[in-house]
């Protein structure tokens, strides 16, 4: 209870008490009620609201880009001509390293002709390269058109030539160390000789 209210109510009672005290000949007065106040209501505060703080946008991180994966360059595809050629070529080579190899067992200065059958000759360092050789014609003769036909010809029968050059110059070298070892045996050189003379002759 408030005490505005408090005092009210003491107040009225006080009243009434003392006019019940006073005697007879005075009058009695009737005390009228002070109405009770009624109590304010003191203001409600309202509350402040707290303003909300936006929510900040967070920049999102782009992905990284892709790398860009560099684009192969086409290759050119080589063509049936460009094969043949291509073979020609090793075929060349081939065969320049069978009259390397043949030229070799002779002197320095020696040559295809110059060779006789006095060096010791074998065909053993141009089997590989005429091998060579002869696959790299066989190729060329299954696509060589034109002048190519031409040229691949000449290549296969040079090829042939020295085939058949190198085995008879071995066979040749053979033949003469057959020779000598037989006139060697015999004792008599001059007539020994005298005898493969005549019997060419004949």
């Amino acid at each position: 209870m408030e005490r505005r209210t408090l005092l009210s109510l003491l107040t009225g009672a006080g009243v009434a008490l003392a006019g019940c005290s006073q005697s007879a000949e005075t009058p009695t007065e009737t005390a009228t009620p002070t109405p009770e106040s009624t109590p304010t209501a003191e203001p409600t505060s309202t509350p402040t609201a707290t303003p909300t703080a936006e929510p900040t946008d967070t920049p999102t991180a782009e992905p990284p880009s892709p790398t860009e994966e560099p684009t192969a360059e086409p290759t050119d595809t080589p063509t049936s001509e460009d094969r043949t050629r291509a073979a020609i070529n090793e075929a060349r080579d081939a065969l320049g390293d069978v009259i390397e190899a043949y030229e070799s067992t002779g002197s320095p200065n020696a040559t295809l002709l110059s060779i006789d059958v006095t060096v010791e000759f074998t065909t053993d360092e141009l089997d590989a390269p005429l091998e060579r050789a002869e696959d790299a014609i066989g190729r060329a003769e299954e696509s060589a058109t034109g002048e190519q036909v031409t040229t691949v010809a000449r290549l296969r029968a040079t090829t042939t030539w020295l085939r058949h050059l190198a085995e008879a110059q071995a066979a040749a070298g053979d033949a003469f160390d057959a020779y000598v070892t037989a006139r060697d045996a015999d004792g008599n050189t001059a007539e020994f000789d005298d005898e493969i003379e005549a019997g060419g002759s004949q």
